[in-house]
């Protein structure tokens, strides 16, 4: 399971359709269309948007794993908000909201150098975790 998994039954964003949000309608996905990347199961609103989806799975896919944009930009990943979104430079993403802070509205401020660390850090991040996994791969091997 994933972090897009919030509720650990498989499904990915809380059943929401990833397409949806680029029309600014964020709408529950049907079981009836689906698709799976990798360990996340995605549902749609409708037969076109799975089309879309699965004819540009990168494209629809959150950003940063569905982790929160800004805490990725400030170097400490944390869960996301599914209703509270934006699409940025045409990616799909989430901030956290709680009663002291929106992250979406403190990184709204000065959203491109937001933006680009946030890239920064995920690359490095997943660099890292590329490293550790080759490593406990060849520890295993020996």
């Amino acid at each position: 399971m994933s972090l897009l998994d919030v509720n650990r039954d498989g499904i990915a964003l809380d059943g929401f359709d990833p397409v949806s949000y680029f029309n600014n309608e964020p709408l529950r996905g049907k079981p009836e269309f689906r698709s799976t990347i990798d360990s996340d199961t995605f549902y749609f609103e409708n037969a076109e948007n799975l089309e879309k989806f699965e004819a540009d799975p990168a494209k629809y896919t959150p950003a940063y794993g569905g982790y929160c944009a800004y805490s990725v930009a400030k170097g400490n990943p944390k869960k996301a908000d599914y209703g509270n979104y934006s699409v940025e430079q045409g990616r799909l993403m989430f901030f956290y909201r709680n009663d002291l802070e929106d992250a979406r509205v403190s990184m709204s401020d000065n959203m491109p150098d937001y933006l680009l660390q946030a890239d920064t850090n995920w690359m490095r991040r997943n660099s890292n975790m590329n490293e550790m996994e080759m490593q406990n791969l060849s520890d295993s091997q020996n």
